[in-house]
C-alpha cells in the first residue's frame, strides 16, 4: 500500500495511509468513523496525548465514529470525554488489562 493512496477493501471499508507528523497534521474535511490510535504512552510521547492533540483527531469522526486505544489512562479518558465523548473500559487484549474505547455523541 502506497502513502496517500486510498484502498477500498471491501464497498463499505476503506484504508487511507497519511505520510505526515501527526502534530502538524490539519485535517480539514475529513470523515472518519474509525480511529485506532497507537501511539507510544502519554509517558513517553505526552504531545501525541494532549488535547489539543487528540482533539484534532476527534474533530474528524463523524457523530457514532469510534475511538479505539490500548491507553486506559484515567487521564486520557477524562480527555476523551471532555472532547465529547462517550467512554467506556473494555477488556483488552492479552497482556492488556483494558482498552478505552469512545463513541462521538454529535
Amino acid at each position: 500500500m502506497f502513502w496517500s493512496e486510498r484502498i477500498d477493501i471491501t464497498d463499505r471499508f476503506r484504508l487511507f495511509k497519511l505520510n505526515t507528523d501527526a502534530l502538524c497534521w490539519n485535517p480539514e474535511h475529513v470523515d472518519v468513523d474509525l480511529i485506532y490510535y497507537d501511539a507510544f504512552s502519554p509517558t513517553t510521547q505526552p504531545d501525541l496525548w494532549s488535547e489539543g492533540t487528540l482533539s484534532l483527531f476527534i474533530k474528524t469522526l463523524v457523530p457514532g465514529g469510534v475511538f479505539v486505544t490500548y491507553c486506559a489512562k484515567g487521564e486520557v479518558r477524562r480527555t476523551l470525554q471532555r472532547l465529547g465523548l462517550s467512554v467506556e473500559r473494555l477488556p483488552g487484549p492479552p497482556g492488556k488489562r483494558e482498552i478505552l474505547r469512545g463513541i462521538k455523541l454529535h
